[in-house]
């Protein structure tokens, strides 16, 4: 949308554990040059969450689902969304 780019990577290692998932938000200039600006993982995540299977931006807005996360009450693999707003 406009000049970012979001691209998920769901099985993705990250400091949350395997396959936690990656979400990276790039900012597109005129002229193509394409520039990481974030990186962004789940605040709670943990293995196996795939946070980024599904993406969503509008604006400043993105929203990112995570449906292996783990709900409290013992509801494994419940699922999650998490709205990021981003200043760029």
């Amino acid at each position: 949308e406009g000049d970012r780019l979001i691209i998920s990577a769901p099985y993705e290692d990250s400091d949350n554990g395997s396959q936690s998932g990656v979400v990276y938000v790039y900012k597109v200039t005129s002229d193509g040059k394409v520039t990481l600006q974030e990186r962004l993982t789940h605040p709670t995540g943990k293995a196996s969450d795939e946070f980024g299977r599904s993406i969503g931006l509008a604006g400043q807005n993105i929203l990112v689902g995570a449906p292996g996360y783990d709900l409290s009450n013992d509801r494994w693999n419940g699922g999650g969304a998490v709205l990021f707003r981003s200043s760029l």
